[in-house]
């Protein structure tokens, strides 16, 4: 029960951009990781296996599932920025520019932004690929087995660990501990702990009532949220580390809903517009501020409604386009890959 979930965090990835709201985006972009670092640790011990035939499907299948959506929204973006032109483009986000250069290029193909930041990296056809940059990069660490064991997967959470500690003993600021290849590392490590923890997690919460406590921790992760957007200091730090727990959390609970078959297919089925949410939403509220207010980029509060919601139905329509034209065909050639594996 991931896709709910899964296409909420997205959105709040766009709302985090488009209205201007501090700090929600990035709250969203852990519990990415951390779904990500449970999946990822489940398919390699579910479906894959560490084995020289199970990293071969397993690369196979991450390249299926995320590059001929992500060349798609590429294809979108340059034929976006061609209609509202360069200028006002990057003036609109400063790494929505055409590529000038074989690196720029190969970078924004590749999806892989080299650098410790792979946000300053310019330019993103997609501004938040550099986010995948990092997902590519824990993918690669867990195919390879740093979450294979429960031992190394806590030796990986209290690396990640310090190395938080670490920024805030030197006194690094804020996008250390986000935007760098290494802040991935705790959130990731903590997905795989829910891994290798999810049967013991799932009786304390067998205990209770899972609805109840899925409505319980979705409170929480807004209320939490709700302090890192209006506090700054200590208890904003104590908010963001809060936000991990709670994801995690939330994790768990969804492990232990039992949804009826409708509803399982309906939940996989929203899930399917997260990805292409997040990879198109930047380039495609371009281009209706550009059509609807010109080069005014100081919109006040009404204005950023009046583009967030032509983008919300043009971002959910290119998403079907892509699900139904590019991912269900996809799809069916990675279950052939997981059959095969399995036989």
């Amino acid at each position: 029960m991931f896709g709910f979930y899964r296409t909420f965090l997205a959105l709040v990835v766009v709302f985090h951009h488009l209205l201007d709201i501090p700090v929600i985006g990035k709250y969203a972009v852990h519990g990415f990781f951390i779904l990500s670092g449970y999946l990822m640790t489940h398919i390699m011990h579910q479906s894959y296996g560490y084995h020289l035939q199970g990293y071969r499907a397993f690369a196979f299948n991450r390249f299926l599932r995320l590059f001929p959506t992500y060349w798609f929204v590429l294809l979108v973006s340059l034929l976006i920025i061609g209609l509202i032109g360069e200028d006002f483009s990057r003036q609109f986000h400063a790494a929505l520019t055409i590529p000038d250069s074989f690196r720029g290029w190969l970078q924004n193909l590749s999806m892989i932004f080299a650098d410790l930041f792979p946000g300053q990296q310019k330019p993103r056809l997609s501004p938040p690929t550099w986010a995948l940059t990092v997902e590519l990069l824990y993918y690669l660490l867990i195919a390879l087995g740093i979450s294979r064991f429960k031992t190394l997967t806590w030796l990986w959470f209290l690396g990640g660990v310090m190395y938080m500690v670490l920024t805030h003993w030197l006194a690094h600021p804020y996008a250390y501990r986000y935007e760098t290849l290494f802040a991935g590392s705790l959130p990731f490590s903590m997905g795989a702990l829910v891994y290798h923890y999810r049967g013991k997690l799932s009786a304390v919460v067998q205990v209770y009532n899972s609805h109840q406590l899925l409505a319980v921790a979705s409170v929480l992760l807004i209320l939490n949220t709700a302090i890192g957007v209006t506090h700054t200091g200590a208890v904003f730090e104590l908010s963001y580390y809060a936000n991990f727990i709670i994801n995690a959390m939330i994790i768990v609970m969804l492990l232990n809903v039992s949804p009826s078959s409708s509803l399982k297919k309906l939940d996989k089925k929203i899930g399917d517009y997260s990805y292409p949410i997040y990879l198109a939403h930047w380039q495609l509220a371009a281009f209706f501020s550009f059509y609807l207010y010109g080069d005014n980029l100081l919109l006040n509060p009404l204005q950023k409604f009046g583009v967030l919601l032509p983008t919300l139905l043009a971002t959910f329509s290119l998403a079907y386009i892509s699900i139904h034209g590019i991912d269900y065909p996809v799809e069916k050639l990675r279950w052939r890959i997981k059959q095969r594996l399995q036989t």
